[in-house]
């Protein structure tokens, strides 16, 4: 399973070209949450772009064979469904870099990773380091020296077959 939130391309995204290069399905993921943490949710016109990018990205991956599965819920009990429902081994996640994102998906990670299921998270939304590493190298003595990360080059676009599930997709 990859969740889609902010990542909606088939080019450099981490998360799912992860996922489509070790599994042999993948079921991309949009939970649109009833306990999103931002003191700043998405509403109006904002929720009518969202709506359209995610109707283009379902696109992109419905000519790979692929198709966004859409929920509305609490995120962790709508992802854990997912899971359950499809059989899925792994999670995929780009990480978000706003604070009150990063703790629901430092929550969110534990809570699936407790329960056995390999939970993989990705950078994908800065060129060098996301900004909890740049506080953590100033607490850890020992990351001072090894000055910046390497901007990486951004990952292909995915174009192989994203097949549907064994039991087909979740509703």
């Amino acid at each position: 399973v990859v969740l889609i939130r902010e990542d909606c391309r088939l080019h450099d995204n981490p998360a799912l070209h992860a996922a489509s290069e070790d599994h042999p399905w993948v079921v991309p993921l949009y939970v649109h949450g009833d306990d999103d943490p931002s003191p700043w949710p998405v509403r109006g016109a904002g929720l009518w772009w969202r709506h359209a990018s995610l109707e283009c990205f379902d696109s992109s991956l419905r000519l790979l064979g692929s198709r966004i599965v859409y929920r509305k819920g609490q995120l962790l009990e709508q992802v854990m469904d997912v899971l359950l429902a499809t059989g899925a081994t792994a999670l995929h996640l780009n990480l978000q870099l706003e604070p009150w994102h990063h703790t629901r998906d430092l929550e969110l990670e534990s809570t699936i990773a407790g329960s056995g299921i390999q939970v993989r998270s990705f950078t994908a939304m800065v060129m060098k380091f996301e900004p909890w590493e740049e506080r953590r190298a100033k607490k850890d003595s020992r990351l001072d020296d090894e000055g910046p990360r390497l901007v990486q080059e951004p990952l292909p676009t995915v174009r192989k077959k994203l097949p549907a599930p064994p039991d087909g997709w979740p509703m």
